[in-house]
């Protein structure tokens, strides 16, 4: 008895592990696919703002960082936005 109780055990942290190993599967997907939506929302609105296609390139580069992202979306859409996306770009170009 003592022997199929160790078995139960040993099966029981198996399947969670497996289970574990699921969830964060969907967790990164999930992720992966939020980054991807927060990128093409920043690439259209920079598109709308009238970037040249090399500055709107440079500025999603800087917008894989998920701080940014975050803090361009509470900003208003206008000339906030445009303020913010111009000075990452200026700090950009000032390091290349």
């Amino acid at each position: 008895m003592v022997d199929g109780l160790g078995r139960l055990a040993n099966a029981f942290e198996s399947m969670m592990e497996n289970s574990d190993a699921k969830v964060q599967r969907l967790v990164e997907s999930l992720k992966e696919q939020n980054a991807d939506d927060d990128l093409k929302f920043v690439g259209d609105e920079l598109k709308k703002k009238e970037f040249s296609i090399s500055d709107r390139i440079s500025l999603l580069t800087l917008f894989t960082d998920s701080a940014k992202v975050r803090v361009f979306k509470t900003l208003e859409d206008g000339d906030d936005r445009y303020e913010y996306v111009t000075k990452l770009l200026r700090d950009y170009r000032s390091r290349c």
